[in-house]
């Protein structure tokens, strides 16, 4: 019988593929591999997701910030006929009054033109048509003025459609004009007592600012036209305004449950008020005091606050410092980097800053220059140290 001859080529294609046991181990070598990758990849998804979500918070509260600065400086223009400047000052709301748009090309005074604009945003308010000053119950005006300044009004509002916290609430900003529906600005936003949204700062005949506290807020335009014999004394106090401390303090609840907060802060100089003493750009401004450090709670929280006095070439000297830049580092090392943030601070004796991005059971170490409007800095102050629990 013939015997069947196959060749060594047909032996190895007959060969070819994979056996049961090297498929098992090379489904078992994927597992693994997808089993170590798998939590990396979440790990680096939560991480991008809570710095994009940080990011959003206090791009919300820069916004906010940049809207009220955009027009409290603009406070005053276009007002006449006794119309006042600002009508109402309180923590958590600022009324004020200026011709920030108009419809009428030949309106030379007015900041904006809109030809689209809606007349019911455009004008001043009259007896006829008046409005609640918003968290108040104070109905404004109580006068007729020829003008063509609108009231607007910047003010936070519980936001209740989430749970508050243990040390604030949480709020929205809002922005109304006129008799105009109330629009929001930002959202997100903490309010705590020991940090309200605003803040009023007076001016004393040496050029020094001292702020409205306690019993003297809120302050209300309680004299129906400005300038009469009737707007002195306690009852003119709201026209004394010359800078509002805005402090927006935005929040944002990363996946991993943690609360991230972050502050925006700015002084605003009332544009009709309070200028009188500026001085120009002159020597480097003299070292500010030395920082008081303090743990205080927000949002469940530990945070560093920081006091310090003013530069004395502010209150004394040449009057041009702008602002103060905070320098943080981990205690122990040496390099302070760039500063954490810049706190306005023109004309105030006493200021302050909470930083709430310090990490727990860590040391920290701050210190303080001052920059006038060049800006120039000042020699870093002597640091102060605290650790965080």
């Amino acid at each position: 019988m013939p015997h069947r001859i196959v060749s060594r080529t047909a032996q190895r294609a007959r060969r070819d593929g994979f056996t049961t046991l090297e498929l098992l181990v090379a489904m078992s070598v994927t597992l693994v591999i997808i089993a170590v990758a798998a939590p990396l990849y979440r790990a680096q998804t939560k991480a991008v997701n809570s710095t994009a979500g940080r990011t959003d918070a206090t791009r919300s509260a820069s916004f906010g910030v940049d809207a009220i600065d955009q027009d409290l400086r603009n406070t005053g223009v276009g007002v006449f006929d006794g119309q006042p400047l600002i009508v109402r000052g309180a923590t958590n709301a600022v009324s004020f009054n200026g011709n920030m748009v108009t419809a009428r090309t030949n309106d030379l005074v007015a900041v904006f033109y809109d030809p689209d604009a809606d007349s019911t945003a455009l004008g001043s308010l009259n007896t006829s048509t008046t409005v609640t000053l918003p968290n108040s119950s104070v109905t404004y005006p109580a006068a007729t003025y020829v003008s063509n300044a609108e009231t607007i009004s910047y003010y936070t509002k519980s936001d209740t459609g989430v749970s508050p916290l243990s040390d604030g609430q949480r709020v929205v900003l809002y922005r109304r004009v006129n008799r105009m529906p109330e629009e929001i600005i930002a959202r997100n936003l903490i309010q705590t007592a020991s940090v309200p949204p605003f803040r009023f700062y007076k001016r004393n005949l040496a050029g020094v600012l001292s702020e409205y506290t306690g019993s003297a807020l809120p302050l209300n335009h309680s004299v129906p036209r400005h300038g009469t014999a009737a707007d002195t004394g306690s009852a003119a106090g709201v026209d004394s305004i010359a800078v509002v401390r805005v402090s927006l303090i935005a929040m944002y609840k990363d996946p991993r449950g943690a609360v991230v907060l972050d502050t925006v802060q700015r002084n605003i100089r009332i544009a009709n008020q309070g200028l009188l003493q500026r001085a120009q750009c002159g020597e480097v401004p003299i070292t500010p005091g030395q920082p008081v450090l303090s743990i205080v709670p927000i949002g469940g929280l530990n945070a560093v606050k920081l006091v310090w006095a003013a530069s004395t070439d502010e209150l004394t000297g040449e009057r041009d410092v702008e602002m103060y830049a905070v320098y943080r580092r981990r205690f122990g090392t040496v390099d302070w980097g760039e500063p954490i943030t810049n706190v306005p601070g023109a004309g105030v004796a006493t200021l302050q800053y909470t930083d709430n991005t310090v990490a727990p059971a860590t040391q920290y170490s701050y210190a303080i220059s001052a920059l006038d409007c060049t800006p120039v800095p000042s020699a870093l102050t002597a640091f102060s140290t605290i650790p965080v629990p």
